[in-house]
């Protein structure tokens, strides 16, 4: 019998890949009030029909570490997301957050234009910004208003102006911090100051944060002592929160910089939780030991395999602990394609890129800034912490045809001279020259081996925006560019990373990463939850990426569903702004 009631949207003939891991089946699903009304065949009547015939649809991807809450004020539709399949985001993270924001503003990237403002009368980008000060800028740069100040208003500000996608955030631990000890961080907090940050998490997580995340390699959240974090994390166990951590990796990523144990930083981690018996999610996580030769993939695969035995012997002891990777070697947040990147500052100096070419010609500036870096002064360029800075250095345009795709290592010993040299000497011919630096310490068979650990879910750890962006500093300078992940990070793990069936490469995207952040009605496709659904040909996907300039979408989604709501439809995003802020259940 037919039914009478006329229904939003119906999708038809689909193969259903429903997020809980069970087999392919073929049927229609029906969409009703923001939610799945119907599952199986019928003659169901509806305003929009959508032929899925050959296409796999699936619930809405789930971006477990992603910083689109930093953006989403300034890039509400939020196309980067939904091109790649994202209905769901959990932002917050690595101790970054918009709010609170009521004494300073923490700097988060996105906003990098306006805080460069400040660099001529201080002489460097500040960490922290006057709210006062910022909104101005903020408003000049983005059209919006910088109204919110802690974070119930940073929600309230989501729901007024309309997101494209869902998002959920923690707490920021290091937004927090700089409320209460500003420019005086570099020290543990004394427990007065612990309680006053206690009042800020309260506020977050009355407001429906999800937990706290903690960047413990970013000021001011590396300078944390143990007793400050588990004195919070007290206050997320109340709740019911997770704690999410950007682990100790790198520590402070400055000059001087020196090398540290990886493992340390997971076993911190994995210590902190345990002790404060909360959910632990470990951020972008990858392997806890360094191997050199790096590309070699035995090795590389037997550190992916003692990390997660180290990590499942807590998970034997009680813990609830599980792990999100980047699915790419390009890491996060941004690009810097350019090799003289590392030399902004002294770019900066001289006026433009070809005024520091020029300067190369003087041979005591030469042998200075050669001294500089071979002395780890110059942090992105440090031999004395990553011994392979040199051979992870590909070149991919410069006017020296023959150097394409050729490490600078290899370029170098060519020259015969060492790699300094040779990174100076190829400066000096040409400033413009564009390369690929690879995370260190990343390799396709470690992702690989730490993705498909069962306790896996995927993050992309960049932003949630648009075609435009870029991040200048001034004319003719080196650029920053969005991660090519903020536009492919998912088609990197469904093309290059995936599972041995589809229905397990999806769950890790859905149904696990729901379950993970407490997510009842999203995730799966079952009748009454939420209808976020993507559709798409598995066999037509296409990555459509540039390591020079990767503002471009990938191919291959067909059409987004957010809350019922079509986001994208053929290809197409439709700028609709049906995203919800979802609160912790």
């Amino acid at each position: 019998m037919k039914e009478l009631t006329l229904h939003e949207l119906i999708i038809k003939n689909g193969r259903i890949v429903d997020g809980t891991g069970r087999d392919i089946f073929f049927t229609d699903i029906a969409v009703n009030n923001g939610r799945i009304s119907h599952i199986g065949k019928s003659e169901i009547e509806a305003v929009l029909e959508i032929d899925a015939q050959g296409m796999v649809v699936a619930p809405g991807f789930i971006d477990i570490h992603s910083h689109g809450d930093v953006s989403a004020p300034y890039y509400r539709y939020m196309q980067s997301s939904l091109m790649q399949g994202v209905t769901t985001l959990v932002g917050g993270q690595c101790g970054y957050m918009p709010a609170p924001c009521d004494r300073y503003w923490t700097s988060q990237f996105i906003e990098m234009e306006c805080l460069q403002k400040f660099a001529d009368e201080l002489g460097v980008i500040p960490e922290l910004g006057l709210p006062e000060s910022m909104a101005p800028l903020i408003k000049e740069r983005f059209g919006v208003d910088f109204d919110w100040r802690d974070f119930a208003g940073y929600v309230r500000k989501l729901r007024v102006q309309g997101i494209g996608v869902n998002i959920m955030a923690f707490a920021g631990h290091g937004a927090i911090r700089s409320q209460v000890l500003d420019y005086d961080y570099k020290r543990p907090a004394i427990d007065t100051e612990i309680s006053a940050m206690n009042e800020y998490l309260e506020e977050a997580m009355a407001a429906g944060a999800c937990g706290m995340s903690v960047g413990f390699d970013y000021a001011p959240g590396m300078y944390a002592d143990r007793h400050e974090i588990l004195k919070l994390l007290a206050t997320v166990k109340r709740y019911g929160g997770i704690f999410a951590t950007h682990w100790r990796r790198t520590g402070e990523r400055t000059a001087n910089a020196s090398r540290r144990s990886r493992i340390d930083g997971i076993v911190e981690a994995l210590e902190l939780a345990a002790e404060a018996e909360v959910q632990l999610q470990i951020s972008h996580l990858m392997t806890g030991y360094e191997i050199y030769p790096s590309d070699n993939d035995v090795l590389s695969v037997c550190s992916a395999d003692e990390t997660l035995a180290m990590i499942d012997a807590y998970r034997k002891r009680g813990l609830t602990v599980y792990h999100d990777v980047i699915p790419n070697i390009t890491g996060g947040i941004l690009l810097a394609p350019d090799l003289g990147m590392p030399f902004l500052k002294q770019m900066l100096e001289c006026g433009s890129r070809g005024a520091f070419a020029e300067k190369l010609h003087d041979v005591s500036y030469l042998e200075a800034l050669k001294k500089n870096v071979t002395t780890g002064s110059i942090y992105d360029v440090n031999p004395l912490i990553d011994p392979e800075w040199d051979a992870r250095c590909t070149i991919l345009s410069c006017k020296f045809d023959d150097y394409y795709k050729r490490s600078l290592r290899d370029i170098s010993a060519e020259l015969d001279m060492d790699s300094v040299s040779g990174l100076l000497t190829l400066l000096r011919e040409d400033p413009y020259t564009k390369v690929f630096r690879p995370m260190q310490g990343v390799t396709p068979s470690n992702i690989k081996r730490l993705i498909s650990d069962t306790h896996a879910t995927i993050g992309t750890d960049s932003f949630s925006i648009d075609l435009t962006t870029r991040f200048p500093f001034a004319e003719d300078m080196p650029l920053y560019y969005p991660n090519p992940n903020t536009y492919s990070g998912m088609f990197h793990y469904l093309l290059e990373y995936p599972e041995m069936r589809l229905e397990s490469t999806i769950h890790k995207l859905t149904g696990l990463a729901a379950s993970i952040m407490h997510l009842s009605d999203r995730g799966i496709l079952a009748c009454g939850n939420r209808a976020d659904i993507v559709i798409f040909d598995p066999q037509k996907l296409e990555l459509n990426e540039s390591l020079t300039d990767p503002r471009r979408y990938p191919v291959g989604i067909e059409h987004v569903i957010v809350n019922g709501t079509a986001a994208v439809c053929f290809g197409e995003p439709m700028l609709t702004l049906s995203g919800k802020f979802i609160e912790r259940c």
